[in-house]
């Protein structure tokens, strides 16, 4: 904060909305009150001192000093009680962080309190001109006074006093016994409602330090902001001032650095601190004020929601402690009258009484202990509640992704409504309505329909669409047996009833009752026995707009193929007037189904001018599918490019009479659009399909149908395995452009015409409809990828994508969705129940750079420790060998913050393209590009796990997969023990041969290959990190016990470090009050480390403060449950340090060095006997310079580390 801003940046002390006219000098009133405001403990007492020496009044009964204010409080005790009164009556206190509106107490109540107060400031100030007034809790009801003094006619003139978070967490802390948090909640309340209460009145911002550095310009600047006229001349005020303020007062300091470090202090502290020092320069700065406002407005938010959780709860338990804390006060006033009483009477009570005030004090110390096990048990309630809470949160936000799947289905539900509605239509008009009569006897049912759609009243609106929805469906199958009984006969109608009656029961037998009738992408079929599908969301169903810009240039390969099934010849110059669009020599393919058709057909091509036409006759057999591909199975080896399109109608609905037309628009609509999908198909070799986007009025509808296990049967001729749960996506209406090699998956099956079911007018459940929801499937096996074009003449959509140039790598990661992938893994219970299991969502990219990527859970530096370290080292080791490699961070497990990046100052965050790039993949809904020859080195079990499935990625995108590097830092399965995770992580340790293992360690490379079997490993022995190396220094030894406490990771024993060194302690009480004891590794609150004696935490350092710490200290601890030997315990034996670590299976610690002594028993008796004996050896050494200790190097299994070769073999396989 500047020290003390000048009259110029306050603008003026005038209100901000008043006009320039205005802002004279403040018109004079009968009283002047200048009010002090701020949080408690920021100074506000030596503020209102010094106005006072200025010659302002104060009130005529202060609240008197004590040990947390021993100069006084100068503020008006009547007014505290009176204030404290008004909160608790409203439900609140004066250490309530929640947000205080005083209309809350009701209108007769608040007149009462504004009365009340007016009335105390009359015969607290009586008609003094000038009086100042400090009253903390005022600052959150500034309004409330603003309206009293404006009915008293007192002009008011704001100063708001700042001083450092930390320095006032700390002194509450001291006084209160106040947390951190609770603190720096505290304090945000009162500075935010200050700051944005005296916007519109004259105020100034005044820092606590600077007017302990600088008052008297502090002074001057308050005096001619505010423009107040001191009743003493300036000699006086000086004078008196002159040890008024005096750095003696502060108790505790603090640097804003200080506060931008501090890991504990939540950011709208530091942002609020940081726009409260840019109001000190400007006190109306619009753009701190609007930071301000918004973390106002999120902190109100959760206020809220955990604030009205908390404190109703609070304060039953202050009120539970008030009532004990009366009861002891009485107790001790008894106590005291009866021995002042016995005093006077006899000089032998003396010894009683002695032995009565004895008893008190124990009376005293047992109920304090009590209210403290109350107030433990309290808060133990308090934090089982936020858990609570953030349980109800998540099941808030899983119901509200439910309703929003229901949503879904009702729409889907009144679009079959009005499909079932124009069927009925046209079904009753229908010749075949009057010949099935006697098929229509459930007349009941019928008139239960009616009844419905007729049905008025909004109480049964629900059962109305659900009535309706149902009989949709009813009628379809209804128009199905009528075409089947027309086409077929009865014999054929009744066999395929049964044969549905059988499949449905299959069907509803497995559904789970509790999910029967849904369309949720688990649920097997919907309410007529199809198979549901899973499709992408609207907003996510991209496809390209077409045309492309600039593609006048763009030419047009020779020798196309259009395929045309022309079964409806009246159909067939629609398509031979759009043929023209094709602007290059094609060979046309027609077919039909008899000799009278081809005749019309031939002359039709003569009539427009084709004349590189071949006609040939098939059965009426598989609609348009097995014509193209089976009866012109033989064309496509003479054409790269093709064109799939035929005479489509769809009579069993009205609605999609334009469908025909659409795709034939969307294909060949014009030149434009013509050269625009060449375009596509030029600028990416591996595009095999491209095809419009679905036409609306069948969007809702697309599902497997009736198709799914026809298509899993001759998909898994091609070697795919279907599942539903993958992504259903096909160029719907069988109308497409196509590469010959894309379909040579499928056309490999030489399928034959009688494969294909008779034609009966089917509109599902046939071989033909299965290939048409399979052909992408047949492309992605054959190694290509497709993609949607729209014309741009439909509406504006953001899931319309507009592109300036068709070569964009970013274009396939979003349009094209593969359709091997299992979107539903992330919705399994692995994914639910262990977040780090969340599976990735993963887009193919163009880009052909080679990439050597790194899976790490987290870059915060909070969380980096010797694991991540390695990691990073070594995979910039071998990425600098690998020339040409771009190469990414994936962060799995954590978000990635802008502070974050600052070690990683050549990565860009989050981009798909740049040579050095770090990805956020923690929000899995960010899709993670793989590139074909993209390489991954995993670094824990999960990681791995995830690499298989990226792995898997690109087998089935490219093909190939290159080889990965899995980095084994120790034998993870033991830290999740006997689980599904244990099963997990064991199973990641079964490498594929295209995996390299790299094992940190010699011991651990020992027990890998003793469990697992494993030679072929790679082995990093350790080594000293460079930077402790360098930074250890050679001074005297000091009584100083390093230990590794980690509590957040259970392997390092932290529990037992801390028993067995307080084992110690009470064991040699003399010894160890001369030893202090330093736990570094980890932050933690320091009452963990309780009862251990002579104990810091300092958490974790920088690699220069470790190193400072192993220079100084004389003994070591740190343990590790594991076969890996950990870094700090072998850092502290070279460093000199005589250390406590563990074996453990393979693993013999004290083989490293003659500093070590390893447990065989980790207990906390082991643990105090071994500290026994180091600290006597230790003993020796205290004052003297220790050589430092080479580690030494012991046998490992497999072949020394070499970066080198690592990347030549991960080379070699892209």
């Amino acid at each position: 904060m500047n020290k003390h801003p000048s009259a110029e940046n306050t603008r003026d002390a005038a209100p901000v909305d008043e006009p320039k006219a205005r802002k004279a000098k403040p018109k004079a009133a009968k009283r002047t009150c200048i009010m002090v405001l701020g949080m408690h403990r920021s100074g506000t007492s030596a503020l209102t001192r010094a106005i006072n020496l200025l010659g302002a009044e104060l009130p005529k009964n202060m609240l008197g000093a004590n040990l947390s204010n021993p100069t006084g409080h100068w503020e008006p005790e009547r007014l505290i009680a009176l204030h404290d009164q008004m909160l608790a009556e409203a439900g609140s206190s004066w250490d309530d962080w929640r947000s205080f509106d005083p209309n809350d107490l009701g209108a007769q109540r608040l007149r009462f309190y504004k009365a009340e107060i007016a009335r105390l400031i009359d015969e607290e100030y009586g008609s003094a001109p000038l009086f100042v007034l400090k009253e903390p809790r005022i600052s959150r009801f500034v309004p409330l006074y603003a309206e009293i003094f404006k009915r008293m006619r007192i002009d008011v003139r704001y100063v708001l006093i700042e001083r450092n978070p930390l320095a006032v967490i700390a002194s509450l802390a001291n006084r209160d016994g106040f947390t951190t948090g609770f603190s720096s909640l505290l304090w945000l309340r009162h500075e935010l409602e200050a700051e944005r209460t005296t916007r519109d009145w004259p105020r100034i911002f005044v820092s606590y330090e600077a007017m302990l550095d600088d008052w008297r310009a502090g002074i001057e600047v308050i005096t001619n902001t505010l423009r107040i006229d001191w009743p003493r001349s300036r000699a006086e005020w000086q004078s008196l001032l002159a040890t008024h303020f005096s750095g003696d007062h502060q108790h505790f300091a603090a640097s804003t650095s200080l506060l931008d470090a501090d890991p504990r202090i939540a950011r709208w502290i530091k942002e609020a601190y940081g726009a409260l020092l840019e109001l000190g320069k400007s006190n109306h700065d619009d753009v701190a004020m609007a930071r301000l406002d918004a973390i106002r407005i999120e902190f109100d938010r959760a206020s809220t929601i955990f604030g009205d959780a908390c404190f109703p709860e609070m304060n039953v338990r202050i009120k539970t402690m008030s009532m004990v804390q009366a009861e002891v006060q009485r107790l001790a006033d008894e106590n005291s009258a009866e021995a002042e009483k016995l005093a006077t009477e006899i000089e032998k009570m003396r010894a009683e009484g002695s032995a009565r005030e004895a008893k008190f004090a124990n009376d005293i110390a047992k109920a304090r202990r009590d209210s403290q096990k109350e107030a433990d048990r309290k808060n133990a309630e308090f934090k089982n509640s936020q858990v609570l809470i953030a349980r109800l949160i998540g099941e808030i936000d899983k119901k509200d992704l439910e309703i929003a799947q229901k949503n879904e289905f009702i729409l889907e539900e009144k679009h079959k409504l009005l499909h079932a509605a124009e069927e009925i239509s046209a079904l009753r008009k229908s010749k075949s309505w009057k010949i099935t009569a006697p098929l229509r006897v459930t007349k009941i049912g019928g008139s239960r329909i009616a009844s419905a759609i007729s049905f008025r009243g909004s109480g049964r609106q629900a059962v109305k669409i659900v009535d309706l929805g149902k009989m949709s469906g009813a009628y379809y199958l209804l128009n199905r047996a009528i075409s089947v009984l027309r086409d077929d006969g009865v014999h054929s109608a009744l066999d395929r009833t049964k044969r549905y009656i059988l499949r449905r029961r299959a069907a509803l037998s497995s559904q789970n009752p509790s999910i029967s009738g849904t369309t949720s992408s688990f649920s097997f079929t919907n309410e007529i026995g199809a198979t549901n599908a899973r499709r992408p969301l609207p907003e996510r169903d991209f496809a390209i707009r077409t045309p492309l810009p600039k593609t006048s240039k763009v030419v047009l390969p020779k020798n196309l193929a259009v395929v045309i099934h022309a079964f409806y010849t009246e159909l067939f110059p629609e398509i031979l007037t759009s043929l023209k669009n094709i602007e290059t020599n094609f060979k046309l393919y027609v077919s039909t189904s008899d000799e009278h058709k081809k005749r019309i057909i031939s002359d039709m091509c003569s009539e427009y001018g084709v004349v590189n036409v071949e006609i040939r006759v098939f059965e009426n057999r598989g609609r348009d599918v097995a014509p193209k591909i089976v009866g012109f199975r033989d064309i496509y080896d003479k054409h790269e490019y093709f064109l799939h399109l035929h005479t489509k109608k769809s009579p069993h609905l009205s609605d999609l009479e334009g469908w025909r037309s659409y795709l034939i628009g969307n294909l060949i609509g014009s030149t434009e659009i013509v050269r625009s999908i060449f375009s596509l198909f030029l600028s990416d070799k591996r595009v095999g399909v491209i095809f419009p986007q679905h036409f609306g009025p069948v969007r809702a509808m697309l599902n497997w149908g009736f198709d799914f296990e026809a298509a899993k049967n001759i998909l898994r001729r091609a070697h795919w395995d279907l599942s539903k749960d993958s992504v259903l996506e096909f160029p719907s209406g069988s109308m497409f452009w196509g590469r010959s090699a894309a379909m040579k998956s499928l056309l490999d099956l030489e399928l034959r015409f009688e494969d294909f079911s008779d034609e009966a007018g089917q509109v599902d459940g046939t071989l033909a409809h299965a290939i048409e929801r399979s052909y992408l499937h047949f492309a992605e096996c054959a190694g290509f990828h497709w993609l949607k074009v729209q014309s741009g003449a439909e509406p504006p959509s953001e899931s319309l994508l507009t592109l300036e140039k068709p070569i964009d790598v970013r274009l396939l990661e979003r349009v094209y969705v593969p359709l091997f992938e299992e979107p539903g893994r992330s919705e399994l219970s692995l994914s639910r129940s262990y977040g780090e299991l969340r599976p990735l969502r993963m887009t193919k990219s163009n880009n052909a750079r080679p990439r050597i990527n790194l899976l790490l859970p987290t870059i915060d530096p909070l969380w980096i420790f010797g694991g991540i370290s390695t990691a990073l080292k070594i995979f910039d080791e071998v990425a600098d060998r690998l020339s040409g490699f771009d190469k990414r961070i994936i962060v799995l497990d954590s978000p990635v913050d802008a502070n974050h990046m600052q070690g990683f100052q050549k990565y860009t965050l989050n981009s798909s393209v740049g040579g050095a790039v770090v990805f956020e993949a923690f929000d899995r809904m960010r899709g993670l590009d793989v590139r074909k020859d993209d390489i991954y080195v995993s670094t824990a079990w999960w990681s791995e796990y995830l690499r298989t499935f990226i792995t898997g990625f690109q087998n089935k995108a490219f093909g190939r997969s290159s080889s990965a590097l899995y980095f084994i830092q120790d034998y993870e399965s033991n830290f999740v023990q006997w689980s599904s995770r244990w099963a997990i992580a064991e199973s990641t340790y079964n490498l594929a041969e295209n995996v390299i293992a790299l094992v940190n360690s010699e011991e651990l490379s020992s027990f890998m290959s003793q469990r697992f079997g494993r030679t072929d490993q790679i082995v990093v022995p350790f080594r000293v990190n460079e930077t402790i190396g360098r930074k250890i220094r050679s001074v005297p030894k000091e009584r100083i016990i390093l230990c590794y406490g980690r509590p957040s990771a259970a392997r390092n024993c932290f529990e037992i470090i801390v028993d067995g060194l307080s084992l110690w302690q009470q064991r040699n009480p003399i010894d160890a009050s001369n030893w202090q004891v330093i736990f570094l590794g980890e932050s933690f609150d320091a009452a963990k480390a309780w009862p251990v004696q002579n104990s810091a935490v300092p958490g974790k350092v920088s690699l220069e403060e470790y190193a400072e710490y192993l220079s100084r200290a004389s003994v070591g601890i740190s343990l590790m449950i594991s076969p890996h030997p950990s870094y700090p315990p072998l850092e502290m034996a070279h460093a000199g340090l005589i250390t406590i670590s563990n074996n453990y299976d393979t693993k013999d610690i004290s083989a490293r060095s003659q500093n070590l002594v390893g447990l065989d028993q980790v207990t906390p008796d082991a643990v105090a006997t071994a500290m026994e004996k180091c600290i006597q050896l230790a003993e020796e050494n205290i004052g003297c310079v220790i050589d430092r200790k080479e580690i030494r190097e012991i046998p490992l299994i497999g072949t020394r580390y070499d970066p080198t070769e690592i990347a030549a073999r991960l080379r070699s396989s892209t």
